[in-house]
């Protein structure tokens, strides 16, 4: 039953003594009050910076009976979306359901509690540069989550990156975030990236020199470089031009390009090019020593130079060569001055000229002891004036010379020199005297030696031996003993007459003598030459068929040859058998006309035909 009064009815007592009364019964009131119930509102949590959604349907209850319910029951807290983050009451108030009315509701208050909200905040990408100190500040980050207007003012960013880092990435760490409200959140720290950049670095290559004609050395070391760090070091490059040892004298480029060393891969480098001068090469044209004769001019003309330092096939072809003396100058040295040199590829030098000395010599005077004659027996008679000269200029004159001989009036037939010396005359110092003999000549007496005549056979070496001569002119007891005698005619040479010539006579006392030599004759003889028939058939009524060709012969010489013979008979072809005369003559062949030749008959046998 609901709350409420109901009426009590009292009936049947019982007990002792009951049946002695009359009872009356009286009702009474019987009151149902409401039973309790108690509805607890729920703890329940929110986030900071939104409105607390309570509902209606988190409680629980506890008294309900008879199956009534609590539907619903309005929850209440003083907590809003810009509470912070805490603990805050849920008051509950207003159930409703079902039978309700009988119950004395007590509310019990539940816990709302404000979560802190979710907050992430993020380092933002940053870079530097290799070897500075990263500076990333206070402020360089993202937020998301912040609610109520509350801010990030700053966060503590970090990494471990450090002016020494290499070029890469790195992380950057957020942490301590400062702003306001923050307790608010739940901080959630989300890392950015630092990003350490190459460091500019620029490597200039050096102003260099070469010198024309050698092949530039450029070498790794010759450079500066801006903007190296921590140390780091550039130990060499390339160092490349495009001239070359026959680059004429000017200016190239120099560039410069893979840089090796520590560290090089932290820089973005830069490569500056620098000069490279071709100097010019060092020539020089030495004016070569020349000499020059007393009297005449100089001519040094323009060849007479030699020069050092000369590369690449360049020539020096002239150079002006000059002198302050002249035809006239005295015998001395005398400078020689080279300039002007002119050639190919000489722009490329710096030319230096070294002098050179010209000699002016001594005139050369040739004085010449002129040839004489003298008579066996007789003393030589050679005077001071019987000389010639060579080489006087300047109308100096050789007026006398001594001359001199060690022949005598008994010096054999024969040459003797003429010495000539100390010759006097004009400015002859200025003169080299060469003094040349002349030689005395001692007639010899005239001897003639004449070569008999001889006679030799063709096909035999002509014997002429030593002593087929005559003389004419020896005197004094002198003999030839011997003459040398020779001929053109040998074996091989045909018949006919060769001279035979006289030379080499020996024997006593002949070098006193002019010896002539006349010839005699050699007759060549013709050689014995037999041509002899060979005997030979013919047949009774058949004309005899002799040729030229059946023969024999006896004393040929030298290869020499009969080729043919004409072969003659009386017997004809009536002749009977019988033996009958070949003659043989007209031999021809090779060198014939060198024999006497004899011919030598044959026989013809003439047989008899056959019957």
């Amino acid at each position: 039953s609901s709350v409420g009064t109901y009426g009590i009815t009292a009936a049947g007592a019982t007990g002792s003594g009951l049946s002695n009364y009359a009872v009356t019964y009286r009702p009474g009131t019987l009151t149902i009050d409401p039973a309790a119930l108690t509805v607890t509102a729920l703890d329940q949590t929110s986030t900071y910076g939104q409105a607390p959604a309570l509902g209606t349907s988190r409680f629980s209850t506890a008294g309900l009976v008879n199956g009534d319910t609590v539907s619903g029951v309005t929850l209440a807290t003083a907590a809003g979306k810009t509470s912070s983050v805490g603990t805050y009451g849920i008051t509950a108030a207003g159930a409703t359901g079902s039978g309700l009315t009988n119950y004395a509701v007590t509310y019990r208050s539940g816990t709302l509690t404000i979560d802190p909200a979710a907050l992430t905040v993020t380092a933002l990408d940053q870079t530097s540069t290799y070897g500075t100190t990263p500076n990333l500040g206070t402020t360089a980050f993202s937020t998301t989550g912040l609610v109520n207007g509350d801010t990030v003012s700053s966060v503590s960013l970090t990494t471990a990156a450090t002016g020494a880092s290499s070029v890469g990435s790195y992380s950057i760490g957020a942490s301590a975030a400062q702003g306001s409200d923050l307790a608010n959140y739940a901080v959630t720290y989300q890392p950015g990236s630092l990003t350490i950049d190459p460091a500019a670095l620029t490597v200039t290559a050096l102003d260099q020199t070469s010198t024309y004609g050698q092949a530039p050395a450029l070498g790794t070391s010759r450079f500066s470089t801006t903007g190296l760090v921590n140390g780091d070091a550039v130990s060499a490059i390339t160092l490349a031009t495009t001239a070359g040892k026959t680059s004429g004298v000017g200016t190239y480029g120099i560039t410069a390009a893979g840089a090796t060393g520590t560290g090089l891969s932290n820089y973005a480098v830069t490569y500056q090019p620098g000069t490279l001068t071709i100097d010019p090469a060092a020539l020089t044209v030495t004016a070569l020593d020349q000499t020059s004769t007393y009297g005449q001019a100089p001519d040094l003309g323009t060849s007479r130079f030699s020069t050092a330092g000369l590369v690449n096939g360049d020539t020096v072809s002239g150079v002006t060569l000059a002198t302050a003396a002249g035809k006239t100058s005295s015998v001395g040295t005398y400078g020689i001055t080279a300039a002007g040199a002119t050639g190919s590829g000489l722009s490329n030098y710096a030319v230096t000229y070294q002098p050179g000395t010209l000699t002016i010599d001594p005139a050369a005077l040739t004085v010449t002891a002129l040839d004489q004659t003298s008579t066996y027996g007789t003393t030589p008679n050679l005077g001071t004036t019987a000389f010639s000269t060579t080489g006087l200029v300047n109308g100096d004159t050789v007026s006398s010379v001594s001359l001199t001989t060690a022949a005598t009036g008994a010096s054999s037939v024969g040459s003797y020199g003429i010495g000539a010396s100390a010759a006097q005359g004009s400015d002859l110092a200025n003169y080299a005297v060469t003094y040349q003999p002349g030689t005395l000549t001692i007639d010899p007496a005239a001897l003639t030696v004449t070569a008999l005549d001889q006679t030799s056979t063709y096909g035999q070496a002509p014997a002429l031996g030593t002593s087929r001569f005559s003389t004419a002119g020896l005197v004094n007891g002198d003999t030839v003993s011997g003459v040398t005698l020779a001929t053109t005619g040998g074996k091989t040479s045909s018949v006919g007459t060769y001279g035979i010539t006289a030379a080499g006579a020996t024997g006593s006392g002949l070098s006193n003598y002019a010896v002539t030599y006349r010839p005699g004759t050699l007759t060549i003889d013709p050689a014995a030459l037999t041509v002899t028939a060979l005997d030979q058939t013919s047949t009774y009524g058949q004309a005899p068929a002799l040729g030229t060709s059946r023969f024999s012969t006896i004393g040929l010489v030298n290869g020499d040859a009969v080729s043919a013979v004409t072969l003659a008979t009386t017997a004809g072809k009536t002749s009977s058998v019988g033996t009958y005369g070949i003659t043989a003559a007209g031999a021809t062949g090779s060198g014939l006309s060198n024999y006497a030749v004899t011919y030598r008959p044959g026989t013809l046998t003439i047989d008899p035909a056959a019957l």
